[in-house]
């Protein structure tokens, strides 16, 4: 059979392709119907600049794509003539705008450094948990959830986290949030975030038992020897670490920068032979100035026999020390493990430890246990206030100086 020369019009070859994109008229080209994905319909709505809101009119009929156009159109409209936010951001966006003016302003002046970095610090958790909402997702419920995160968040890395770094983070959410409403980033609706309450401000600390139990786990986790196997030496420096720590209420950052040039002999006024540390690192430092610490006459004998044992002993050198012979980097995570291999990661009251846990086993130690201890004094020696140390440590019992109050 011959077949036909042409073949018969195809049915569809009359019908055009739908368009990819229509500007309406009358709106001096500032609205158009645009097709996104699987052929739905948006609106595109142009604001000014380079800027454009793109609206969904959940349709993918050009028929019906004109009127919803002009609705969402008209919406916007009135938002912008009340100085409303339009367009949906997410918060990681608007805080790195944010972070960039207070960098603009620490450049002029305006501000000073130690403001924006502490505000940088509370970003990085803020992003992290809220940065893909948008600026209307985030309300006082959500901000309690951020909390909650935070709070599990540092008991997981082995830390507490004060109401004070809470709330400091809080502050700089708002300030964040009143800033992107003021310059018309967003649409900010409550700003009513509750302050997280200063419930429980003891710090973790060993109790007589556990510390006496930690001492006899480390004289067999570490014994005192000279090892040349790197595990062995590292572990008998976190032995000495502990000792010292636990016997001066050093803090860990104090502790771990200080040279042997920083420790001095000398007699006390009952003839016993002592060390004196010289501070000169630490968050007081430069409020302070360097001071000097006095710990417990057994500290004398620990520091002599780590000074045997050590690889590093000129006068500049770290007391405790990387393998090159710098500062001690992971000692938090060194000690969080050597105490889940002695089983005793938390305190009574299932608080975790840190190493800060044995500057408040000093601090508990010397207020619970000591004859006629002096507060003042033990305020100066751990280079902190009065105020802090019966905040911190107030919870020692009145039975437990019974006798001393009894005169």
């Amino acid at each position: 059979m011959d077949l036909p020369n042409k073949l018969p019009p195809s049915p569809f070859a009359a019908q055009k392709p739908p368009p990819k994109s229509l500007v309406l008229e009358g709106f001096d080209g500032k609205l158009a119907i645009v097709a996104r994905k699987a052929g739905m319909l948006y609106a595109r709505i142009y604001l000014g600049g380079n800027t454009y809101k793109f609206v969904s009119l959940d349709t993918r009929s050009w028929n019906e794509a004109p009127e919803l156009a002009r609705k969402a159109f008209y919406k916007i409209e009135a938002k912008l003539e009340v100085g409303a936010a339009v367009k949906r951001l997410v918060f990681k966006d608007v805080w790195a705008d944010f972070i960039k003016q207070l960098g603009n302003e620490v450049t002029l002046k305006h501000r000073t450094q130690s403001t924006y970095d502490a505000a940088v610090y509370s970003g990085g958790y803020l992003v992290e948990f809220l940065g893909k909402l948008t600026i209307e997702q985030i309300d006082p419920h959500k901000v309690a959830e951020f909390v909650l995160w935070r709070r599990n968040k540092a008991s997981e890395a082995g830390r507490t986290i004060s109401a004070k770094t809470l709330n400091t983070h809080i502050v700089h959410l708002k300030q964040c949030l009143t800033w992107a409403a003021q310059a018309k980033r967003a649409t900010v609706t409550d700003l009513t975030f509750k302050r997280v309450k200063q419930d429980d401000a003891r710090r973790p600390a060993f109790s007589i038992e556990d510390y006496r139990k930690l001492y006899k786990f480390l004289r067999a986790w570490a014994p005192a020897r000279r090892e040349t196997d790197t595990k062995a030496y590292n572990r008998q420096m976190l032995r000495h670490i502990v000792l010292i720590g636990a016997n001066t209420g050093m803090r860990p950052g104090e502790l771990l920068h200080l040279r042997w040039k920083d420790v001095s002999a000398f007699k006390d006024q009952d003839g016993r032979e002592n060390y004196r540390f010289t501070v000169t690192h630490g968050k007081t430092v430069k409020f302070t100035g360097a001071r000097d610490v006095i710990g417990r006459v057994a500290v004398k004998g620990f520091l002599d026999r780590w000074k045997e044992l050590s690889k590093f002993t000129k006068p500049d050198d770290y007391i405790f020390h990387g393998e090159d012979g710098g500062v001690l980097e992971g000692a938090d995570i060194s000690f969080r493990r050597m105490l889940l291999a002695a089983n005793m990661r938390v305190d009574e009251n299932s608080t975790p430890h840190t190493m800060y846990s044995l500057r408040h086993t000093y601090a508990t130690f010397y207020l619970k246990y000591r004859k006629n201890p002096d507060v003042f004094l033990l305020a100066m020696n751990m280079g902190t206030s009065v105020d802090q140390i019966r905040r911190h440590y107030g919870q020692i019992k009145v039975m437990d100086k019974a006798t001393h109050l009894g005169g």
